[in-house]
C-alpha cells in the first residue's frame, strides 16, 4: 500500500501538482526531485 500511495503521489508531481510531504525516512525523501532539509533550526537544500 505504501508504494502505491507514493507512485500516486510521484504521478501526481509529473502532471503538474506541487506535492510537500514531511518525513524522517530516508527512502521516502529519496523520491523526492527536490529535499529541504531542517537541522539544528537551519534549512539546508539538499
Amino acid at each position: 500500500m505504501r508504494e502505491e500511495i507514493l507512485d500516486l503521489l510521484s504521478t501526481l508531481n509529473d502532471e503538474g501538482l506541487t506535492i510537500i510531504a514531511v518525513t524522517h525516512d530516508s527512502a521516502v525523501a529519496a523520491r523526492a526531485h527536490r529535499r529541504l532539509v531542517l537541522s539544528r533550526g537551519s534549512l539546508h537544500t539538499s
